[in-house]
């Protein structure tokens, strides 16, 4: 494997055991040793931009993260887990500066229409940015249809959190 596979690996390693500094600085290596968008390099780009984006919020570095997802997308614009996560950060964070609702719906029906509206997370995201983007009406069904998808699946921690979050849209409240 290449140097960059290696640092990347580490970096793997290190956020599975919850060590975020480490992991991000082996994410944060393949970036210096790959100057450019070389197309040769894609795919270990988007790893590293995906891996910090994960990592960074636990560092308290959530508007880096986002800006990661961001970057992800722009290599490969069509990943269902990179338009999620972004939408989910841009529907739910904490600071205000970076929500954004309108941008979160638009990720997240991508996403939920990539899948064919079948993955519970996804549909919970959309109902979260639908919230966030002042649409309670969509926000609940949307949040009913991802209960429904838990309930079937039997993901009864899924179901616990979407049934929560219904009650928050059905307030008229979005989810931070």
């Amino acid at each position: 494997p290449s140097g960059r596979n290696i640092y990347y690996n580490m970096g793997l390693l290190f956020q599975a055991r919850q060590k975020w500094q480490d992991a991000a600085d082996q994410y944060e290596t393949i970036f210096r040793l790959t100057p450019g968008n070389d197309p040769k390099f894609a795919a270990i780009l988007y790893g590293a931009h995906f891996g910090l984006a994960e990592v960074l919020p636990h560092l308290g570095r959530t508007r880096e993260a986002a800006a990661h997802l961001r970057d992800a997308l722009r290599i490969y614009p069509d990943t269902v887990e990179s338009l999620n996560n972004l939408a989910w950060v841009l529907a739910s964070s904490n600071d205000p500066e970076i929500r954004n609702g309108t941008e979160a719906v638009r990720l997240a029906k991508r996403a939920c229409e990539l899948t064919k509206h079948q993955v519970t997370l996804f549909l919970g995201t959309l109902a979260a940015a639908y919230a966030e983007a002042g649409r309670f009406e969509e926000a609940v069904a949307t949040a009913q249809k991802a209960c429904a998808l838990a309930a079937k699946s039997k993901d009864q921690a899924l179901l616990k959190k979407n049934r929560e979050l219904l009650q928050l849209y059905r307030a008229q409240k979005p989810y931070h």
